[in-house]
């Protein structure tokens, strides 16, 4: 069960942006894969990033988790039972992360990361399931578009033909000095959003995303409109058009802190009461899946 403690207040909240003008930027071939994507381009269409300082912002279901009963693996890493396999697995590829750089190092974080969502049980065999790698591919007007998540999640009766309902990204690369790179996730978000939008017009999608960054841990949720998500894939935005993505990674120190660099904020798996946190906000939001995966069998979505 978990304990209920407060966090250190000395996480840094990331300096986060407001839209400007929306709609107003040309879709060059340079925007063909999220991937490229930045913080300015999102911000063009409509994207308000703002820091969640509580966790309901991101789960409703993140209190539930609190009292209730977990699997064993998961008692394991919240105890750092380095006896148990589980955890002598997560941090073979923790202790690869300082001797390694480029491809190695994107490797450590990758399984990191993957070993972490499995032992969540993100993925539950039957109404959900975590598929690395896999592309999504949408349009904006007539620019042709893809992007590719380290993971996500699909959920339904039938996974693989389910709406994506999670997407997590990891970034392996440590962001330095004016490189606060959140436009890539956010595209990732959107394209989810969109796929969604085709898979089941009538959803009004809830996307989640978590983005790593070595050891720490940041939550996002965005909720987008059918009516917002029409006019996006038309590149038909209007003056008035937002959205707003929420990120959470801890308490923050205060509330617009600004910095140059968001390498210190999140939830940082290597201290145990900050793993408690964001172990149970990934339990939440594999609550929140099956929930989409029920309404989605029930057809009640």
């Amino acid at each position: 069960m978990f304990a209920s403690v407060p966090l250190r207040a000395t996480l840094r909240v990331p300096s986060l942006y407001r839209a400007g003008s929306v709609g107003t930027v040309a879709l060059k071939p340079s925007l063909k894969e999220t991937s490229s994507w930045t913080n300015t381009f999102v911000g063009s269409l409509g994207c308000n990033l703002r820091s969640a300082q509580d966790p309901s912002f991101i789960s409703t279901r993140f209190g539930v988790v609190e009292g209730a009963a977990l699997p064993r693996k998961v008692q394991a890493v919240l105890q750092n039972d380095v006896e148990d396999g589980v955890c002598s697995s997560i941090d073979k590829w923790i202790r690869l992360l300082p001797d390694n750089s480029g491809n190695s190092r994107e490797t450590a974080v990758d399984r990191f990361v993957a070993e972490v969502l499995h032992v969540c049980d993100l993925d539950d065999g039957e109404s959900t399931q975590l598929l690395p790698q896999e592309p999504l591919s949408f349009e904006l007007d007539t620019l042709a578009v893809t992007s590719k998540p380290d993971h996500v999640l699909r959920c339904g009766r039938n996974p693989q033909e389910g709406g994506v309902f999670d997407v997590v990204t990891q970034d392996s690369k440590i962001a330095g000095p004016k490189q606060l790179a959140w436009g890539q996730v956010i595209g990732e978000m959107l394209a989810a959003a969109l796929v969604n939008l085709e898979y089941e017009p009538k959803l009004a999608p809830t996307i989640f995303g978590i983005r790593v960054v070595e050891t720490r841990w940041t939550f996002l949720r965005a909720d987008f409109s059918v009516e917002y998500l029409t006019r996006l894939a038309e590149y038909r935005l209007l003056s008035n058009d937002r959205f707003d993505v929420w990120a959470w990674g801890g308490e923050a120190a205060s509330v617009g802190t600004q910095q140059t660099s968001d390498v210190k904020w999140g939830l940082d798996y290597r201290s145990l009461e900050e793993r408690e946190q964001l172990i149970r906000m990934i339990v939440a939001i594999g609550l929140e899946a099956r929930g989409l995966a029920a309404s989605l069998g029930s057809g009640k979505c």
